[in-house]
């Protein structure tokens, strides 16, 4: 299976609130993905099915357009632009 994604993430805070504790910003996710599911069969009996299993990867992309904060000492531009991977792999009973 092929997937694919997109979300946008809006700032919980105002954007002259942000802060360098935790720079929430405006963000966009793309991802994509490529899955495969199928039966799990017993080692003992070749013909019987145990369960299903499922094996996952993806990639991530995660923008954000620079903002300003007005916060009185902090008026510094914040950007955050993130790639992620990941690996899954799921088990059925």
């Amino acid at each position: 299976m092929l997937r694919a994604g997109y979300a946008y993430h809006p700032s919980a805070v105002e954007s002259g609130a942000i802060h360098p504790i935790h720079p929430d910003l405006d963000r966009n996710v793309i991802s994509f993905g490529l899955g495969v599911e199928g039966p799990l069969f017993s080692i003992w009996d070749e013909n019987k099915v145990i369960s299903g299993l499922s094996f996952d990867i993806y990639v991530q992309y995660v923008m954000s357009k620079a903002q300003t904060s007005s916060i009185s000492g902090f008026g510094f531009s914040y950007d955050r632009d993130h790639l992620i991977a990941g690996v899954g792999a799921g088990l059925s009973f």
